[in-house]
């Protein structure tokens, strides 16, 4: 009876099942007013979210969430990513294959919403940060530097983040 009475007081456009965004399972769509709502790494509402965006019908598998309908970053997710970033990256398979080609030099670390041709480098907006790599090709702890030009969503959409790092934001989202 509780739950029935409590469930007639919210607006039948926010009673949700958690909704994943079709284009990018990594990300979950939790609804903040009747048009707009939060993207999240979470499937706990309650988490930091990536930002809020608009959308009249956010379950749509044709919704596209680019820079035209993202309305804002949230700042301190962004600083939790960067610091996940920088706390994992050595450990990251995806980077720690590349770094083999980036001897003595600094390497992108990039999102993988739009993955560059191989020895090509990625567009600025699509890069996190650099890290450096040593003479061996292995990447150097307490090397990254964040991108100030970064993007979490843009003309190609959100971000997409490696195994690695998209586990360990999740941990620290949801259990930290």
């Amino acid at each position: 009876m509780m739950l029935r009475q409590s469930l007639k007081t919210i607006p039948r456009q926010l009673r949700r099942t958690i909704t994943t965004y079709a284009k990018q399972d990594q990300l979950f769509i939790h609804p903040k007013s009747s048009n707009k709502h939060l993207l999240s790494f979470s499937k706990n509402p309650d988490s930091l979210s990536i930002g809020e965006f608009y959308s009249k019908n956010p379950e749509s598998p044709d919704l596209v969430i680019n820079s035209d309908n993202f309305i804002s970053t949230n700042p301190e997710f962004l600083k939790l990513l960067h610091q996940v970033i920088k706390d994992n990256i050595h450990d990251d398979f995806t980077y720690s294959i590349e770094s083999n080609s980036y001897a003595d030099e600094h390497l992108p670390v990039y999102d993988l919403r739009k993955i560059p041709n191989y020895q090509r480098q990625p567009e600025i907006e699509d890069v996190f940060g650099y890290v450096r790599v040593d003479s061996e090709g292995g990447i150097m702890n307490e090397t990254y530097q964040i991108n100030d030009f970064y993007k979490i969503v843009n003309v190609d959409g959100p971000l997409k983040l490696s195994e690695k790092i998209h586990e360990e934001l999740v941990g620290q989202l949801d259990g930290g």
